[in-house]
């Protein structure tokens, strides 16, 4: 399976198992995978509890962006910074 998403990223595609691999071997993060139809196809981030604390997110979101970018997908921005753009929007 792959992964693409036309909001985050450009339509070059790479595996979840890539990217939760290189998640937690380089940054030390880890992420899930999914299960039966969805899996290899999409991965997930705790964000629950105190896991949901903007100083675990933004991190995790950083390297996600590096670990795209270290597989060969195209960003169209930081995902970090996507997200603390509409996080800002909220808490206003």
């Amino acid at each position: 399976g792959t992964i693409c998403s036309k909001l985050a990223f450009s339509p070059k595609c790479t595996d979840a198992k890539s990217m939760l691999d290189e998640m937690r071997t380089k940054y030390n993060i880890m992420l899930a995978g999914s299960f039966d139809e969805l899996s290899g196809k999409v991965i997930r981030i705790g964000h629950m509890g105190e896991n949901a604390r903007l100083e675990h997110m933004v991190p995790a979101l950083e390297a996600l962006s590096a670990t795209l970018t270290d597989l060969g997908v195209t960003l169209q921005g930081n995902l970090a910074d996507l997200f603390l753009k509409h996080y800002r929007e909220f808490q206003d």
